[in-house]
């Protein structure tokens, strides 16, 4: 027969006792219930500890217990009207309805008990305590102590400790030093220098998270945090003891958005200051399609490729991506645009663009300007006369995806009117899902090891035009030069997550004497 735990680790004379690491000698069942974390210290690795770490299932049913009950007290204290408005306060749009719900329950049940005064000027949860918590247990009386500390902040993930626990920094709070956050979710999806809104709770043996987290990208971050300051420093003229944790809770839900915002906003200024622009001609085609597409795929700038044109237009009849190369190599020869990144390229050979033959039709697309002007004075030279030119059209990136935003947003707001809301419990965790790299581990630490041998000589916008080396040398720019190779870090722990690689930059954190982000 297969002992349980407690039943394995009780001493030979107690039938129901039980060997008490805080004690240092056996204790009762009902007294170790009774006394643990509250007159005992009890140690993380007590399996019977529920706010240790030894026992994750036993945390889990602790929480699930405690978060129902506390729902139930508020529910009971403030009526379901009240409830109900103050959950739909603290509403942010998600797309899994199920979690927008949860998030939003969560945060209100912290909001009534440690943050929002009742009428009587008192907290429901000291009204609670008052009461002698009628309804909780021992363990679920420690595990409200603790709840008091929750707060909402950003945590900067400076390491993955395991697959369950991160070594994280406060950024609203620095001060407070290293925090070890035990969450098995998020150490398996974040990577080194991530940045994470979210609550978090301090407990004996570490920190969790609980309610909503949403990722900040590190270009969006100062943006959104210089903001968030100044709306912060207008709300101190009123109340001069705000601090960050108490402005965040109470101000959650417009933090939340003004993030969505800044990201918004970042995006459309990228996109318009790349001046990247979906540029077609549609030309009439003279002549049998067949011989034409015979003809490209006789040069060697042209390669016939599987690309969807336009439906509208009928079956296509032949696709080509035409290269910057071959006979076309001098093609449009000016220093390229931002814009124009690696995605406009194949196997390294820059694009001018996509060629589409249909029934008496032919397309040319190009995503730049430049190249687009340079291909339609190129492509009626190698075809001859057998085109004629139908139409053109100049689309904007950034009003297309603005456009597409505008749409989705739509959608969901109807969506919302109409979705009929339940709660469920959280998906179980279970190890991360690892993609199959693009490109083989060799060619991929090649293109690792070409791009970062170039790199410390290169400029880079965010240090205002400088290389990294210049910057590394100017200690007026260390801090946003410590900002860019964070980036690059997190990039890399993220590929290296996803797909098995090992690509690291110690030699270049070396050389710009940031060797304390290895």
């Amino acid at each position: 027969m297969t002992q349980t735990t407690g039943e394995a680790s009780r001493p030979a004379g107690g039938r129901h006792s039980r060997p008490c690491p805080a004690l240092g000698a056996p204790i009762s069942s009902g007294d170790c219930g009774s006394r643990r974390g509250s007159d005992l210290n009890c140690p993380t690795g007590c399996p019977f500890f529920p706010l240790g770490l030894a026992n994750p299932d036993l945390w889990f049913q602790l929480d699930t217990a405690w978060r129902r009950k506390a729902a139930e007290y508020v529910l009971h204290q403030l009526g379901r009207p009240e409830f109900e408005h103050l959950v739909g306060k603290l509403r942010v749009p998600v797309k899994d309805r199920d979690l927008e719900f949860e998030c939003a329950v969560t945060h209100a049940v912290h909001a009534a008990l440690f943050l929002l005064p009742q009428a009587d000027g008192q907290l429901l949860v000291d009204r609670w305590e008052a009461a002698g918590f009628p309804g909780l247990n021992n363990d679920e009386r420690v595990l409200t102590r603790h709840r008091r500390t929750t707060r909402p902040t950003v945590l900067e993930v400076e390491r993955i400790l395991a697959d369950d626990s991160l070594r994280c920094v406060d950024l609203f709070a620095p001060e407070a030093g290293v925090l070890v956050v035990w969450d098995r979710a998020a150490a398996l999806q974040l990577a080194r220098f991530s940045r994470l809104f979210t609550w978090v709770t301090d407990y004996p043996h570490g920190s969790r998270l609980s309610g909503s987290a949403v990722t900040i990208g590190h270009a969006l971050w100062p943006v959104w945090r210089s903001e968030l300051g100044a709306r912060r420093e207008a709300a101190l003229a009123s109340t001069p003891e705000l601090s960050w944790s108490r402005y965040l809770a109470a101000n959650l839900v417009d933090s939340l958005g003004l993030l969505k915002q800044a990201d918004e906003h970042l995006n459309r200024q990228l996109l318009e200051n790349l001046d990247l622009h979906r540029c077609r001609a549609l030309y009439r085609l003279a002549g049998e399609v067949e011989a034409v597409r015979t003809e490209l795929a006789a040069r060697n700038d042209f390669e016939a490729v599987d690309v969807e044109g336009i439906p509208e237009l009928g079956p296509d009849r032949g696709a080509f991506v035409w290269l910057q190369r071959g006979d076309s190599a001098g093609l449009a020869p000016e220093p390229a645009s931002p814009g124009e990144t690696a995605e406009m390229k194949r196997d390294d050979v820059p694009l001018i663009g996509h060629v589409w033959l249909y029934e008496g039709r032919l397309l040319l697309e190009s995503f730049s300007r430049r190249k687009y002007g340079a291909a339609r004075e190129r492509l009626p030279q190698i075809l001859g006369d057998r085109l004629s030119l139908e139409g053109e059209t100049s689309d904007n990136l950034a009003d297309l995806l603005r456009q597409r935003a505008d749409r989705e947003r739509q959608v969901a707001e109807a969506a919302n009117r109409v979705y009929a809301y339940s709660s469920s419990p959280p998906p179980a965790s279970g190890p991360p899902v690892r993609s199959t790299p693009a490109t083989s581990p060799a060619a991929a630490l090649a293109e690792h090891e070409k791009r970062y041998t170039t790199f410390l000589d290169e400029p880079v916008a965010a240090l205002h035009g400088l290389t990294p080396r210049a910057a590394a040398a100017d200690p007026a720019h260390r801090d946003e030069l410590l900002e860019v190779m964070k980036a690059h870090v997190h990039d890399l722990d993220r590929r290296n997550r996803r797909d098995g690689t090992q690509l690291e930059i110690g030699a270049v954190l070396d050389t710009l004497g940031l060797s304390v982000l290895k």
